[in-house]
């Protein structure tokens, strides 16, 4: 068997996007050996493993689970910590008269136990229980939570300036809890996994309500991308895009020309500047993809290249 990507013979790009791909998850697996190619890149606080594990093991039946209501008891695991069952993820604190989502994104209190699980905000709030505070930081909107970036995302985007001469769109804030892919069939980040193409990749996935319905039931995803436009034929695909399809509005992103596109079941905002092309796009209900794109875009800084 060949190391070449066998992909549809009809659409060379596609063969050559899955052998970078391929190429890629190679060349980690000679360092890290195959598991810790696989899981290399999940670097997550262990709540946030444990619920998209959850999500996972119980995607089947969480649409469902989104239409109940009331309460539940939460299960105790090894080591004294609750979990609330699929459904109830909700966890309420009596002692402390709060509840926290399940994708709040910071670490669960220590000095107190889970004592009940509800279905949704408005369930815990009739019980009488109010939303634990928003970590210092952090922002809430319409039930997500956005964070400032990792050092990681901004050695990235460093990264890519260097690589690419140009100026770089850096996010500086992006929904939290935000998980990086494994390396295997998911866009890496690039440069910094040392792609042979010049350009900038940040994907990944984060947590979120389960009535928010992106890659599974309670997870979402956001890409961000930026070309030379010489390489713009990679670019739907490295957004998981068959074609970005034409433009249904037209608006301006820090005063240059911008437009929204259907991406699949994505919102990609979209722009160019001198040669290289630029792109935000995120999934999830229809009613929120394009708020989460939106939000990043407003709170995009640059790289730019230092001055002579």
């Amino acid at each position: 068997m060949s190391g070449r990507s066998e992909l549809d013979p009809r659409l060379p790009i596609l063969s050559e996007v899955g052998d970078e791909l391929h190429r890629l998850f190679r060349a980690r697996e000679a360092r890290t050996g195959p598991l810790g190619a696989l899981l290399g890149r999940l670097r997550v606080r262990s709540r946030t493993l444990v619920a998209v594990l959850a999500v996972l093991v119980v995607a089947g039946g969480a649409a469902a689970a989104v239409s109940l209501s009331g309460r539940s008891v939460p299960v105790r695991t090894p080591g004294g910590g609750v979990l609330c069952p699929a459904g109830y993820g909700y966890l309420a604190y009596a002692r402390l008269g709060v509840f926290y989502p399940p994708n709040y994104p910071h670490a669960l209190p220590r000095n107190a136990r889970g004592t009940s699980c509800y279905a949704s905000p408005q369930d815990a709030d009739a019980a009488g229980y109010r939303l634990a505070p928003t970590p210092a930081g952090d922002v809430l909107r319409d039930g997500l939570y956005f964070a400032p970036v990792s050092r990681v995302v901004r050695g990235v985007c460093r990264n890519a300036q260097r690589v690419m001469k140009a100026t770089v769109y850096c996010p500086s804030i992006l929904p939290a809890p935000w998980i990086d892919p494994p390396t295997l069939g998911a866009n890496p980040d690039c440069p910094t996994a040392g792609c042979s193409l010049r350009f900038l990749s940040i994907s990944g996935s984060f947590t979120a309500p389960s009535s928010y319905v992106g890659e599974f039931p309670g997870v979402g995803q956001v890409s961000i991308l930026e070309v030379p436009s010489k390489q713009a034929r990679w670019y739907p695909y490295l957004l998981g895009c068959t074609s970005t399809g034409p433009a249904l509005r037209s608006t301006l992103l820090d005063g240059h020309p911008a437009a929204w596109h259907a991406c699949n079941a994505q919102a990609l905002l979209e722009w160019s500047i001198g040669k290289t092309l630029y792109g935000i796009s995120a999934n999830g209900p229809p009613d929120q993809r394009q708020a989460v794109v939106q939000y990043i875009a407003d709170h995009l800084v640059q790289e730019t290249p230092p001055t002579s």
